[in-house]
């Protein structure tokens, strides 16, 4: 239980402030990850090919840093 508070706490201090009501009824870890899943995961076919497309024709540009580099993956 202890673990679970945790969680959530932890969940809630990282979602920004204008995204903040699509977790602020969850109870329960889990109850917040679902809404955030439901709300942005994406899982049409159409949307995964996008994200391959877009995941295969990301090149990195000169003179940046690698991690800036993967973060926009």
């Amino acid at each position: 239980m202890k673990k679970d508070k945790l969680a959530h706490g932890t969940i809630l201090l990282h979602v920004v402030d204008f995204l903040f009501h699509h977790v602020a009824c969850a109870k329960t870890t889990k109850d917040t990850w679902d809404n955030l899943c439901a709300t942005f995961e994406r899982k049409h076919v159409g949307n995964i090919l996008q994200l391959c497309q877009d995941i295969y024709n990301l090149k990195m540009e000169e003179n940046t840093l690698v991690q800036v580099h993967i973060d926009k993956l």
